[in-house]
């Protein structure tokens, strides 16, 4: 069974204990005993289980965005805002965008404990990211990783960026990324 690096679920964490009127202990009684000891004997770099991952997802962008139909995708643009700060921030503005998502599909490996990634069709304003050797992954995750593709896109300068999943081959997960300059 493919795992996933724990460090977007220690970001999520993050987020909802920075904000005043959330309650973390509230949120984690709520949670699987999987979700529980993930949060007390790990770490980001812990190897979790798609439905440990999953299960976060879905909690937090409920909780964050209760209104949002889209809160799934506006948690991972905001877990991505959050990694990508800084001197991050900076250097994403300096190579062209087809750079930055090719250099995604590369550390891909270090996410993901199994498959591959890359990058097929890139031209000046569009690509599509490729996840290959891995289990299907939920609607959830789906939507969660477009919003993070989405904001790490955007971080590049680029504008009207959008990211849809394509869905037709659970034996590998596509992402259609496009751009204007």
């Amino acid at each position: 069974m493919t795992k996933v690096k724990a460090s977007d679920m220690f970001a999520i964490k993050k987020i909802i204990q920075e904000k005043s009127n959330l309650d973390w202990q509230a949120f984690m009684q709520a949670r699987s005993p999987q979700v529980r000891e993930m949060f007390d004997d790990g770490s980001m770099n812990s190897w979790i289980e798609f439905a440990v991952e999953t299960e976060v997802f879905e909690a937090a962008a409920r909780l964050l965005y209760p209104e949002d139909k889209q809160a799934l995708r506006r948690l991972g643009a905001e877990v991505a805002q959050r990694h990508f700060t800084g001197i991050y921030k900076i250097f994403l503005r300096i190579p062209s965008v087809g750079f930055v998502v090719k250099r995604a599909s590369q550390i891909y490996k270090t996410l993901y404990d199994a498959g591959d990634a890359g990058v097929e069709d890139l031209k000046e304003t569009s690509c599509i990211l490729t996840a290959t050797g891995l289990e299907s992954l939920s609607h959830v995750q789906h939507e969660y990783i477009c919003g993070f593709l989405t904001r790490v896109v955007e971080l590049t300068g680029v504008k009207n960026v959008q990211v849809t999943h394509d869905a037709s081959n659970p034996h590998v997960w596509r992402w259609m990324i496009t751009w204007e300059t």
